[in-house]
């Protein structure tokens, strides 16, 4: 059996905190990184499932497959264990437009049109159906399948911050973090949650910043996480794996 970690560019700093020093992580037993996809891929329709066989349709993701399991999809009965970070990537939903309008109730600008927390929820399932719908393709098909939660949101996205304030922002990014963890755990998977030692602390628990040491600073980059965060991710994935995963189809 296999651990395999994929998803989307969240994964990176997984897998450079193993290559730098995979003899911190020899729990993970034989274990294999793969970066699939931007995000923005998954926004739309991005696998077919079909029979026993769940594929991805990028001709890149499918050939990135390959290398790391020997085949280009998913199929029942595979006995290796995943580990995807997908359904968790706030920052395209954090600066839709739609929040030029909106606000969550609690916060923001009065001006705009409050939503009620079930009705955030309800649109952050939509936004990420696709993802949602992926992971049950798999569950249905009997993998054994564990989600990875992208990183805490930076306080220097400014793009974010300017469009719903501090408060506002950190809100919309913890009511759709809860309804992800909680549609995923109504199939069965469980979550990987970010590391405590990561977070600035926020009135809502988990749900703060992420804090400065754990940037990936290159570039113009406002959501990524470094190496140091990947190597706390990894420990939480080993505490997490070390509990029994349900491998039973749901359908």
């Amino acid at each position: 059996m296999k651990t395999v970690v994929i998803g989307d560019s969240h994964i990176v700093a997984l897998g450079n905190a193993y290559r730098a020093k995979p003899q911190r992580y020899e729990e993970l037993g034989d274990v294999a990184f793969g970066k699939l996809f931007g995000f923005v891929t998954t926004i739309r329709p991005f696998f077919d499932a079909t029979g026993e066989h769940v594929t991805l349709t990028d001709p890149e993701a499918q050939a990135c497959l390959k290398g790391l399991i020997g085949v280009p999809y998913f199929a029942a009965g595979d006995q290796n264990r995943y580990v995807i970070s997908m359904a968790f990537t706030t920052t395209f939903f954090l600066r839709l437009a739609f929040w030029d309008n909106f606000r969550p109730w609690r916060f923001g600008d009065v001006s705009r049109q409050p939503l009620s927390d079930a009705m955030v929820r309800r649109i952050a399932l939509e936004h990420f159906k696709h993802p949602i719908g992926f992971f049950a393709a798999l569950r249905e098909r009997g993998l054994s399948i564990i989600a990875l939660e992208a990183p805490p949101p930076r306080m220097d996205d400014q793009a974010g911050i300017d469009k719903h304030g501090r408060d506002g922002f950190l809100e919309v990014n913890r009511l759709s973090r809860e309804s992800m963890t909680e549609a995923l755990a109504a199939m069965g998977v469980p979550v990987i949650g970010a590391p405590e030692e990561t977070l600035e602390e926020a009135p809502k628990g988990r749900f703060g910043f992420l804090k400065p040491e754990f940037w990936n600073v290159k570039g113009q980059d406002r959501h990524h996480a470094n190496r140091q965060f990947g190597h706390f991710a990894l420990k939480e994935t080993i505490r997490v794996l070390a509990q029994p995963v349900g491998t039973e189809r749901t359908a």
